[in-house]
């Protein structure tokens, strides 16, 4: 039996026609049906491609298509899908950059003319250059010399010379921008993802700093409230150090205190490689608040701390000791005398000597380390402003007038009701000129009268003005004035 094949040069709708007039004039023959199409492939990522066919081809399926790696692998294709009724379909699959893959298209009716090639472009790399270290020398190197976009590069450091360690990491891209580097491994791997162009890699080293006393806590003890020269709990130093490493014999024979008030010992503790504790015993011979100090030092010898190059000293460490605690019982006597007094028995001035007095004495009261020569002072003022008080009086003054003689009359009263010594004076006054004086003085019983009779030198009015003073010389007021008006 014959087989006639038409594949070329009759356009598709003419080759149907013609093929079924021959097929209706010649039934013995057997006849190829297929359809010619044409393939062609565009726009091949490595997430798929796209085919186009001509003539359009309708109702493909994924697995009317086989794409095949460059060692004719079977690579699966997760989708395809044709938005124009079969005249391209987007094949969507996971390939790699810069392979080449076939693809064959089968379908009942169509010749698709063979494997088509889809040839995935290599992706665009950019160089990175590891430059010179600063600082000193060490290995860097990347795990490759160029990269694509969004590729993780991963940079080692190793070998960093003695003395030396490592201080930073930067990337910088062909514009001089910052990279962000991740740490993976502190001083020795980082990463980074690469952009879309150029990067310079650089490391910097620092030299290692040596051993030294990082911190001292605390700085400041106390005497114990028993006030017997031992140091007030918990008594212990702690001195670290910094970029070294402690023997691990040390013990309180190597550490050397200077400044240490006599009575006083100590004990050491290696906490860690970094830390010791110090711990004050004992109890100072002398104690006294003028017997503190303020440069207490402890000094660990190079020889027990890895990598030192001298001894560490520590900074000052001060010991605060505290006075005996005063005797107040006199003090505290004292105020409370102070306080039941009342101000208006006495006279304004010396009640405000009192008053300072006991101000001053109750914050010595108060004060939890006053001394005792603070106490006594407190103690002695306020006593002796206590008996230098002076009663108040008061006074009540009337007149009567003959003629030109007035006699003007004071009744003077002691605020406790007692009878005391004091003086009277009487003043006649022109306006503000004295005229005539009367003093009198006596030993007054509460509610007394005395009396004084002037001859006034006119018929006007005078003013008498009554004082009342401890005397003449003393001139202490006990009252203050009284004005009567001689009219």
């Amino acid at each position: 039996m014959s087989i006639i094949s038409l594949k070329h040069g009759i356009k598709p709708l003419s080759l149907i026609v013609c093929v079924a007039v021959l097929m209706a004039l010649m039934p013995g023959v057997a006849w190829a049906t297929d359809i010619p199409v044409t393939v062609t492939v565009s726009d091949p990522s490595t997430t798929g491609f796209t085919v186009g066919l001509d003539p359009a081809v309708g109702d493909l399926v994924a697995s009317d298509f086989t794409l095949k790696d460059d060692t004719n692998q079977d690579v699966t294709i997760t989708n395809v899908a044709t938005t124009d009724s079969g005249a391209t379909y987007t094949v969507s699959a996971d390939l790699t950059a810069g392979k080449t893959y076939t693809v064959n298209i089968t379908k009942t009716g169509y010749d698709f003319g063979g494997a088509a090639s889809v040839v995935v472009p290599a992706p665009t790399t950019y160089n990175i250059t590891v430059a010179d270290v600063v600082g000193g020398t060490a290995t860097v190197s990347a795990d490759k010399t160029t990269a694509a976009e969004n590729e993780t590069v991963t940079v080692t450091i190793s070998n960093i010379e003695s003395g030396k360690r490592f201080k930073s990491i930067t990337v910088v891209d062909a514009d001089n921008q910052a990279v962000t580097t991740t740490e993976v491994t502190a001083g020795q791997k980082y990463t980074f993802t690469m952009p879309a162009k150029a990067v310079t890699v650089t490391v910097e080293l620092e030299a290692v700093p040596a051993p030294s006393i990082a911190n001292v806590n605390p700085t400041t003890l106390t005497e114990a409230a028993a006030n017997d020269g031992s140091i007030a709990a918990p008594g212990t130093i702690t001195v670290t150090i910094a970029n070294g490493t402690l023997a691990a014999d040390i013990a309180k024979t190597d550490i050397t205190a200077a400044n240490l008030p006599t009575g006083l010992d100590y004990t050491v503790t290696r906490d860690s490689e970094t830390q010791l504790t110090i711990a004050l015993t004992g109890k100072a011979d002398n104690h006294a608040a003028a017997n503190s100090v303020s440069n207490l030092t402890f000094t660990i010898p190079l020889a027990k701390v890895a990598g030192a190059t001298s001894d560490l000293t520590t900074g000052n460490i001060s010991i605060t000791f505290s006075d005996p605690a005063a005797d107040k019982d006199a003090l505290d006597a004292a105020i409370a005398a102070a306080q039941v007094l009342v101000e208006a028995d006495y006279t304004p001035l010396s009640w405000q000597a009192v008053a300072t007095a006991l101000t001053n004495a109750v914050a010595v009261q108060g004060k939890e380390d006053a001394t005792q020569e603070e106490v006594d002072g407190a103690t002695t003022a306020l006593t002796t402003a206590m008996d230098k008080l002076d009663y108040n009086y008061s006074t009540v003054g009337i007149y009567t007038k003959a003629g030109l003689q007035a006699t003007v009359t004071a009744t003077v009263t002691d605020s406790r009701g007692l009878d005391s010594q004091v003086t009277v004076i009487f003043q006649l006054m022109d306006g503000n000129a004295p005229v005539q004086q009367v003093a009198l003085a006596a030993n007054m019983q509460t509610g007394q009268e005395v009396s004084a009779i002037f001859n006034l030198p006119e018929n006007k009015v005078y003013t008498c003005k009554i004082l009342v003073w401890d005397s003449l010389s003393g001139q202490m007021a006990k009252a203050d004035p009284t004005n009567v008006s001689i009219e």
